[in-house]
C-alpha cells in the first residue's frame, strides 16, 4: 500500500484479502481514506468511493469478515 497515492483506485478481489478482522478493515479504510485512496471489492461489488458503498461496508463489514459466523438475534 506504501505505493498507492492520492487518487489511486485499491482494488481487491475479496475482503478477506485485505483484513483479518473488524479492527484491522476499520483502520485500513481509514488509512486509504485519508489518503484519499478509493477501495473496491470485486467479489462483494462494493466501491467505497460513492457514499453507497461506504453504507454497505458500514452494514456488512463484520459478516463478510467471517462467512460461516451467524449473528443470532
Amino acid at each position: 500500500m506504501a505505493y498507492l497515492r492520492e487518487g489511486d483506485k485499491l482494488v481487491v478481489y475479496k475482503l478477506d484479502r485485505l483484513a483479518r478482522s473488524t479492527f484491522d478493515l476499520h483502520k485500513i479504510v481509514k488509512e486509504l481514506h485519508d489518503g484519499g485512496i478509493a477501495l473496491v471489492l470485486i467479489k462483494e461489488q462494493i466501491d467505497f468511493s460513492s457514499p453507497a458503498g461506504r453504507l454497505m461496508f458500514t452494514m456488512l463489514g463484520h459478516p463478510l469478515l467471517a462467512p460461516g459466523v451467524h449473528l443470532s438475534a
